[in-house]
């Protein structure tokens, strides 16, 4: 089994709507894509100071967020 398998990503998604069961509802993830790339500095995916490289990761993940908007 896999990370895209449809039981991995419920498994993922059930529990983040547990940890962010305070969250408005706009602030839920509806959809996600699990990877085993980490995100590091060295890759280019964070900055020294740990912030996320939105740019960087946008164009690494690109067919992954399409993907996901094409599901809603």
């Amino acid at each position: 089994m896999g990370l895209a398998a449809p039981e991995v990503l419920a498994a993922a998604l059930k529990r983040i709507e547990r940890a962010t069961g305070s969250f408005a509802r706009y602030a839920v993830p509806r959809a996600i894509t699990l990877t085993r790339e980490p995100w590091t500095i060295e890759n280019g995916l964070m900055t020294p100071t740990l912030k996320l490289k939105r740019n960087n990761l946008m164009v690494r993940f690109e067919s992954a967020i399409e993907a996901m908007y094409r599901k809603r």
